[in-house]
């Protein structure tokens, strides 16, 4: 586990340091200008790095490298396409970025969006074509190759009552400290990546034997987290306490993965983090509120709670 870290790690460190973590951030720096992109080097090392780090277990996901990588792609056409015509390098970087946008959620919408919002002003009828095709384009062959299933599978039984929408606004506020306390602890922590060999190599250990812990005993926690979040909406059930302890663990492991200086981005593993808080809120006013919950969700002492439709058949 060691070795892996030190190899995902340490190829983006020692020979494309712009390729950590997601990318998003240093490709809006080179759309307004304010940095180089040495795209060959960084799709090879961020594609290399994600695979070892995926393969290792690190808590990243992939979307926000799809678009860094899309960005790269985009990049080395603008330089190396025969006979273009006058179009300005900073639409096709923008466009491979959109793809990847929509590569990594089936959304071109989302895609040509992030371009518009990108470009802002720069974006005409020219620019529009060039994107939405790159879009569509890159989400067509995502469906061939991945098929039409979207990225989570969960059934509606229908709508909460009323009474119950109080429950949504400490999930509110529950959401905003704690997504702050993150985001602040993970700006703090991503400065370890500065440090000397000797001082990131102590991390790195101490990182690897924390994913060796989590492997060990829940297992499901590790990598991006998508299947995770697809089993608690399929059948995964849990107790409050479980639930607690599985959010504190993902929200060590996420810090320390993004911490580490490998190439990866933290969209998904947020979303694990929310599922997990949405989860908690759920159970304890479920068991708070019994009869104001009946009929949304059935509580069952050993296994969790356990949701119905209105004809009785469990969803999750």
């Amino acid at each position: 586990m060691l070795c892996t870290v030190i190899l995902s790690a340490g190829l983006v460190i020692r020979f494309a340091p712009e390729a950590a973590g997601s990318g998003m951030p240093h490709l809006k720096a080179v759309l307004r200008r304010c940095r180089t992109f040495r795209w060959l080097r960084v799709l090879i090392v961020k594609f290399i790095s994600m695979i070892i780090g995926s393969a290792g277990g690190l808590a990243l996901g992939r979307e926000g490298p799809s678009v860094h990588m899309g960005g790269a792609i985009g990049q080395g056409l603008a330089i190396i396409w025969p006979g273009r015509r006058k179009l300005d390098g900073s639409v096709l970087l923008a466009a491979g970025g959109g793809a990847g946008l929509a590569a990594a959620f089936n959304a071109p919408l989302a895609g040509l969006t992030f371009v518009l919002e990108e470009l802002e002003r720069s974006c005409g009828s020219l620019e529009f074509f060039v994107a939405g095709v790159a879009c569509l384009m890159s989400d067509m062959v995502c469906r061939v190759l991945l098929g039409q299933h979207p990225s989570f599978h969960f059934v509606i039984s229908g709508a909460p009552p009323l009474n119950l929408l109080a429950a949504f606004l400490p999930l509110g506020i529950l959401s905003a400290i704690l997504g702050s306390l993150f985001t602040r602890i993970l700006l703090s922590s991503q400065k370890l990546t500065t440090l000397a060999f000797r001082p990131m190599l102590v991390w790195w250990t101490l990182l690897a034997a924390l994913v060796t812990l989590v492997a060990w005993f829940t297992p499901e926690l590790l990598d991006g987290g998508q299947s995770f979040i697809n089993q608690m909406l399929a059948d995964k059930q849990m107790t409050l306490q479980t639930a607690a302890l599985f959010f504190v663990i993902r929200f060590v492991l996420t810090i320390g993965s993004a911490s580490s200086g490998a190439a990866g981005g933290i969209f998904m593993p947020i979303l694990v983090l929310g599922a997990l808080l949405g989860w908690g809120v759920g159970v304890a006013t479920q068991l708070n509120h019994p009869r104001q919950s009946r009929g949304l969700i059935n509580v069952s002492p050993s296994k969790g709670p356990i949701r119905e439709s209105p004809k009785g058949d469990k969803l999750f």
